[in-house]
């Protein structure tokens, strides 16, 4: 799969959408119930059907590797996140709040920390989460091929349960969250090597018959998960639920925008395309460009109003903020190749010495 999938590309698009539209809901409204019971799980998902595990067959390349895709991105998206903080910090200085300067400095130490709810985190939990699904997923591999087992497939998939029991276990048990987003991680590398292990079968298109089923088990069981836990899914609080109703909630949701994926073309799959290509940027900055559409429409689209209207304000938002979060694009993609080319000079100088 060393070409990019179009139907892929699709299904991350659609996923950024329902982050932006899962920021635009309250919390305990049905459709952001649903948006969240699935919208995370699918990225980690996809990342298992594209992971490699010849390509990384070193656990030094698939540092590397990550480092330029994900930890980059993290870097200049970080510098976005500290110049907005800097800004709102500067605002209320002026208004009297004391210790503004201690806060920065915090979150400048939080991009290396990653401790999530606290004051030492900068922002973006899921790019600093993948990174280590990855290194999970190296690992499980590895050890299964070392042990020989007779199926990697089945020893993969009893090492991501494993690993996600214990995350499951340690969010019940209310601990600290981890650096990373380790804790995370563990329940994450699930769905990725859940992906990996699949991947064949979305080779061919998924029957139409099936996307119904699909879109009635997703909505159903994150229902039922939300009424019988009474825990509206959140994986940044580590908020689960009841762990079956979770898994089977995720996997048909995301089954469900996978057989959409497949079938959307023309315009509207372009766009999608365009999103999911750029995956990581728009999910960077969703939260700052919706700031920003709330400053420029005066709040007018925060205002109450029948569950339809609600929608329409909501779609609205999520228009806007992707029409502006496309604008600074380029900025974004500039500064991401500086370090790359910074980074390929220095591996020049090394290799030569």
């Amino acid at each position: 799969m060393g070409n990019r999938i179009k139907w892929l590309d699709i299904a991350k698009g659609m996923g950024i959408v329902s982050v932006f539209w899962g920021h635009t809901l309250f919390k305990d409204e049905i459709w952001r119930i649903w948006i969240y019971s699935f919208h995370m799980p699918l990225f980690f998902f996809l990342s298992g059907i594209t992971y490699n595990e010849i390509k990384y067959d070193k656990i030094k390349k698939l540092l590397i590797a990550k480092s330029k895709s994900i930890l980059i991105p993290y870097i200049v998206l970080c510098a976005i996140e500290l110049i907005d903080s800097f800004l709102t910090l500067l605002y209320k200085s002026f208004y009297g709040e004391k210790n503004t300067c201690f806060i920065l400095i915090k979150k400048i130490i939080g991009i290396i920390i990653g401790l999530r709810g606290t004051d030492w985190y900068c922002a973006f939990w899921f790019l600093l989460c993948i990174f280590v699904v990855y290194v999970f997923m190296y690992v499980i591999i590895n050890s299964v091929r070392k042990i020989k087992l007779y199926s990697i497939k089945i020893g993969v998939f009893c090492g991501s349960v494993f690993m996600a029991t214990g995350g499951i276990v340690y969010a019940r048990l209310r601990l600290p969250y981890l650096p990373w987003a380790i804790d995370i991680a563990l329940v994450a590398v699930f769905f990725t090597a859940l992906g990996w292990e699949t991947k064949m079968l979305f080779v061919n298109r998924i029957d139409s018959k099936l996307m119904l089923l699909f879109a009635v088990g997703s909505i159903g069981f994150s229902l039922l998960n939300y009424y019988r836990s009474g825990v509206s899914i959140d994986m940044y609080s580590n908020r689960y639920g009841y762990s079956i109703f979770f898994v089977l909630s995720a996997v048909f949701g995301i089954s469900f925008v996978i057989a959409v994926a497949q079938r959307i073309n023309g315009r509207w799959g372009g766009i999608l395309e365009h999103i999911g290509k750029n995956s990581l940027y728009y999910y960077g900055v969703n939260v700052l460009t919706l700031k920003i559409v709330g400053i420029l429409t005066f709040g007018l689209l925060n205002d109450g109003g029948s569950e339809c209207v609600v929608l329409m304000k909501c779609l609205v938002k999520v228009v806007l903020a992707i029409g502006i979060s496309s604008m600074f694009l380029p900025g974004f993609n500039m500064a991401r190749n500086f370090l790359l080319d910074i980074i390929k000079k220095m591996e020049k100088r090394s290799k030569i010495k």
